[in-house]
């Protein structure tokens, strides 16, 4: 039995932070967030969630990376290696 997306797309919000092509930084913390209010920080709570961001808006200027993701999930160690491979 194959499961179908039940995300209405139409109802998605908009990504925080710049707009796509806008300089941006990239906070990868699964429970922090950035100490400052600038707002071209954008928040990614997983590995996954990172690579998403970085695909869709080219290589952020600056990016604070977390290493320990929780228990059995992939680490700010993983996203580094994937970012220069």
């Amino acid at each position: 039995m194959k499961l179908k997306p039940t995300i209405d797309m139409s109802k998605r919000r908009k990504p925080a932070g710049p707009a796509v092509g806008e300089p941006w930084a990239l906070f990868l913390d699964d429970e922090r967030s950035p100490r400052d209010n600038d707002p071209r920080w954008v928040i990614a709570r997983s590995v996954e969630a990172a690579v998403a961001e970085v695909e869709a808006r080219g290589m952020p200027e600056l990016a604070s990376l977390d290493f320990d993701l929780g228990y059995g999930r992939k680490s700010g160690l993983d996203f580094a290696q994937w970012h220069v491979a």
